[in-house]
């Protein structure tokens, strides 16, 4: 089997362990998937007042490329003022709670999609499921009621989407299109779909994305993710940083989702140190963001801070409830040797697991076949891992799924996952995690082709 070769340097000096291993379960929301943000109509970040955009120049990318650029990346609030936090969510809230009771009113009403769109925005901040649930309703209502508006549709497949019900997400893309809805509004969220599938050949930018010039803020983002699905965390980290400098909003929410994107990506690649920086910045925009205080917890949790890192995730479990963040807790707990506390929250995941499964078994199934392999339930983790793929077959479904098989000691169909991971082209910074274990699928090769031939 060829060995792969990745510019990513797994190991940014010290004792720091890499924050996903083969070893330590191969813990998941590391590689959380970048999200397009869609300016839909009343998405609050549009409404913000612009900025003139900057002059853009790129450096080029170095080894310690997102290190040497402290002090102007993150950018501080001084160089680059963006709205209260306080001010913003208070005025979302404001909105929802105004938006809310107009379609009480007339529950008919196509703001049912403006409140659909607010809620799954308020969702993709703080984290309850509850807004993303009541985000669907409302995205529902407006295209029963509205089914020719293409707005509605293109709201609701936004958030079928978010979701994991791609099939449904397209449909009402293509009906939106149908609908004369224009194609350059649409493809943003469908060249999504098509990465989260693991239609590859559908994303002209993938053929090497460094080519491509950045059209915008968030089409810099996507280029930097490209970069990083092909083991390129240097160049990833150069379109952040002209994402950066393309930025031209107020809204601190954007520009803090920047910041996580890159410190997942170092996260990924296991810098911790420097990724630490970019998840602080983010939460200096936007202290209610859930998604980087969660990935600030794992890396002072990959440098040996537990009591912060426990403190963390206590706040971020009681913010959102999330049976993910629980039982990362449990690891936690784990590691420090608490067994009996471990043990209760690892039972509190395990339960949220199941109510959230069966609710939305397709949006979590991923998410909670990591927490069964780190709970060492094999069995549980295969089942969740094979449902994952009936639904995508994007390479880090394929690791996940090669990771179950391992955990399942299912090594003949660990390595066909792998080998099928490694003929997609994508170099993600996981796959490297994996080379020790190309050892034992090559001698599991060899013994195949040997019986083979007797």
């Amino acid at each position: 089997m060829t060995r792969i070769t990745s510019p990513v340097n797994r190991h940014s000096g010290g004792a720091l362990r890499p924050c996903n291993t083969v070893t330590s379960k191969w813990r998941g929301p590391c590689y959380a998937l970048l999200f397009i943000f869609i300016c839909t109509a009343g998405l609050v970040s549009c409404m913000q007042p612009k900025r003139a955009s900057p002059p853009v120049t790129i450096p080029e990318p170095t080894a310690s490329h997102a290190t040497a650029l402290t002090g102007t990346y993150p950018a501080s609030r001084s160089r680059l003022a963006t709205t209260a936090a306080s001010i913003y969510i208070t005025n979302l809230n404001s909105r929802i709670e105004t938006i809310a009771d107009i379609v009480a009113a007339n529950p008919d009403s196509i703001q049912q999609a403006t409140l659909a769109t607010l809620l799954y925005y308020r969702y993709r901040i703080v984290g309850k499921i509850e807004d993303a649930e009541r985000a669907l309703v409302a995205a529902t209502r407006a295209v029963v009621t509205h089914p020719t508006n293409r707005r509605a549709r293109h709201v609701r497949a936004t958030i079928l989407s978010g979701m994991h019900l791609f099939e449904e997400a397209l449909s009402d893309l293509e009906r939106a299109r149908e609908a004369d809805f224009a194609d350059q509004r649409l493809a943003p969220l469908r060249r999504e779909i098509m990465l989260a599938l693991g239609h590859y050949d559908e994303v002209p930018e993938l053929d090497r994305p460094s080519m491509h010039a950045a059209s915008g803020f968030h089409h810099a983002v996507l280029l930097g993710n490209l970069e990083l699905m092909k083991g390129r965390v240097d160049l990833a980290s150069a379109r952040f940083l002209e994402a950066q400098q393309l930025y031209a909003d107020s809204s601190p929410f954007q520009l803090a989702w920047l910041y996580t994107q890159q410190g997942i990506a170092l996260l990924r690649s296991g810098n911790c140190p420097v990724a630490e920086r970019f998840f602080q910045a983010a939460l200096a925009r936007m202290p209610m963001y859930y998604v980087a205080a969660e990935h600030l917890a794992e890396c002072e949790r990959a440098m040996g801070q537990l009591d912060s890192a426990r403190r963390r995730y206590l706040s971020i479990i009681e913010q959102t409830d999330n049976p993910e963040f629980i039982g990362a807790l449990a690891e936690l707990e784990r590691e420090a040797g608490n067994q009996e506390t471990a043990d209760k929250l690892t039972a509190r995941a395990e339960e949220g697991w199941n109510e959230l499964l069966a609710r939305h078994p397709q949006a979590f199934t991923d998410h909670a076949a990591k927490f069964f392999i780190a709970s060492g339930d094999a069995r549980r983790a295969l089942a969740l891992s094979y449902s994952n793929m009936e639904n995508r077959n994007d390479v880090l479904s394929l690791l996940l799924h090669a990771s179950a098989n391992f955990e399942a000691e299912r090594l003949s169909n660990a390595c066909r996952a792998l080998r099928q991971a490694i003929a997609t082209g994508m170099r993600p910074p996981e796959i490297l995690e994996f080379e020790e274990r190309f050892a034992s699928c090559d001698a599991q090769l060899s013994m195949t082709a040997s019986e083979n031939r007797s």
